[in-house]
Parts: C-alpha cells; structure tokens; sequence
C-alpha cells in the first residue's frame, strides 16, 4: 500500500513537472536550450522539438550505461538513445564520449576545446607553488590516499572502503582521506583509526595527498583526475572511457584493468615504490592540464553558443 501510494506521488509530480517546463517555454519562448544531465535531458529536449525551439542541444558529460550492466544498462542506453534522436545538436566533454555516442547517433558529435567549463583555472605560479609542495610532501613519513566522490557504488566508495578494510586499516604510516560524503565516520569504521571523512569540500588541496584513488565504473571527464595532477598527484583510476583521456599509465598514474581490490591495493603499492623516483611526470601533468583550461573552453563555447 505505501509502494503504490509512493508511486501515485511520484506520478503526480511527475506530471507537475512536465507542466512547469511547458510552461516556460510558452512564457519564454527560448531560441535556444542547453541540456546536460543524461536522466534529466530527455524532456527539455523533447520540449524544445514540441516547441519548435531552433536549437536544441544535448551537452553530455558522460555516458552511464556503461558502468551498469543487465536492465539498468538498457534502460539508461535507451535514454541516452533517445537524447540523442531528439536533440538538433550533441556536444561532449571528451574523446572518449564522442566516440561511444558517435556509434549510437549519425549527427556530428562535437568536442569543444578538450572539454567543459569545469576545467582548470591556470595560474602562472601555480607551477612553483606546486613544486615546493610536492617537495614538502616527500619529507612526510604517511602515505596519504585520498578518494573523492559520492558514497555510491558507481564511484567505487564500496570498493574503496574494502580495500582499506582488509589492507591498510589501523596500518601504519598510512591514511585515508574521505571526501565528498560525510563528516561522520560509519559505525562500521569506528575502529578504524586512520581513515578520516572530511565531508563535501569547496577545494580540496591535493597537494597534501600523496595519490588518488578513482576507482569509478563510468566517468565522463574526470575533473578528479584533473585536478590531482595539476598538483602533481598521481591518481589510481579504473582503465575505462574518460579516466584514460587524463591518465596515462605509469607517467602521471596507474590504471587498473581489473575491478578488484586486490588489483587496486597492488597499483597503490606501485605508487607508493614510484613515489620517490620522480612519479608522476611533472611535465606530463603540465601538458595534460593545459588542454583543460577553462578560459580557453570558455572563449570557444560562447562562439558556439552565439552561431545562428
């Protein structure tokens, strides 16, 4: 009884929804909309087709169907399809993702300036600062790992929590440091006296971590992964689609083929004998963050916004 009557409110808001969105189109008359969100796409876009709107683009920052597997899988493939047939123009935010959803659409799938507005703001100091904090960091005696993400299978917080678990819990000279979740550790974590849960960050210093772990199942664009390596730290990430457009194996992290713990504690370990022989390439890491300025993303989206 409460199941149905769950769905009976979800139904109802469903269609208030639905209402709202053509109600602001009959009211705004938009000459043109930006989706971006896969679930959250479809009926903007089909609204925009209803409403004659002459530009209707579909801004994908990843694709995920492709770390699910039996009817989710489907069903988010369905959608994504579907994305793609009602929207006049499709851009993304990485090679990665142009090519999946370019097997998927016959329209021109566009990559604007390696990326998307959440990218890095270069500064030209920034490259010094960076130095002498990594140079401070080889001095520290902890191993210091972070994981940044939502508490959620997907972004690989259970495998995480596993892998500290049975490897490194209450293990000397290293330490865990959880953001992105909570500031409360789990009742289950309490006898664990090296991790730590920071909460939801504004900025995360990674120049106080010696690694990061990135253990997702699908990734658009990692803007982890670029933000770890603007500061020189090496990231280990699962070896899929939008983590191997930042990560290069063994130049400035390791990627992990097989999505086991077992595989991600030998990767880290890896780093670990790595660390104090010039890993990660700083000038690799230098090189790939470029391509992810945001001013220079922002230069060229707001020509493509303005074309006719």
């Amino acid at each position: 009884k409460a199941d149905k009557t769950n769905r009976q409110i979800f139904g109802v808001s469903y269609l208030f929804a639905l209402i709202n969105v053509a109600l602001v189109f009959i009211k705004n008359k938009p000459k043109i909309i930006v989706t971006h969100n896969s679930l959250s796409s479809l009926i903007p876009l089909i609204m925009g087709r209803i409403f004659m709107t002459s530009r209707v683009v579909y801004f994908n920052h990843g694709v995920p169907f492709i770390g699910h597997t039996g009817l989710t899988k489907l069903i988010l493939y369905i959608i994504e399809r579907l994305n793609c047939i009602f929207a006049i123009e499709i851009i993304t935010v990485s090679k990665d993702m142009k090519m999946i959803l370019s097997k998927m659409s016959k329209k021109k799938v566009l990559l604007i300036n390696n990326g998307s507005a959440s990218g890095i703001v270069l500064n030209t100091n920034d490259k010094q600062i960076r130095k002498i904090a990594r140079r401070r960091l080889l001095r520290r005696n902890d191993f210091r790992i972070g994981y940044v993400g939502r508490k959620n299978f997907r972004k690989g917080y259970n495998l995480t929590i596993d892998l500290w678990k049975q490897h490194y819990a209450n293990k000397d000279g290293y330490k865990l440091f959880i953001y992105g979740t909570t500031k409360i550790k789990p009742l289950d974590l309490k006898y664990i006296n090296n991790i730590f849960f920071m909460g939801f960050c504004k900025k995360i210093n990674y120049s106080d971590l010696n690694c990061v772990l990135l253990p997702s199942k699908h990734e658009g664009l990692s803007y982890t992964a670029i933000e770890a390596i603007s500061k020189y730290c090496p990231v280990v990430g699962t070896n899929i689609p939008g983590i191997q457009e930042v990560i290069s194996h063994k130049k400035n992290g390791i990627l992990v083929d097989n999505y086991c713990v077992m595989d991600f504690f030998l990767a880290l370990e890896d780093v670990l004998k790595k660390f104090h022989k010039n890993f990660p390439d700083n000038e690799y890491c230098d090189r790939t963050v470029q391509k992810y300025c945001r001013n220079e993303f922002l230069k060229h989206y707001s020509v493509f916004l303005k074309k006719k």
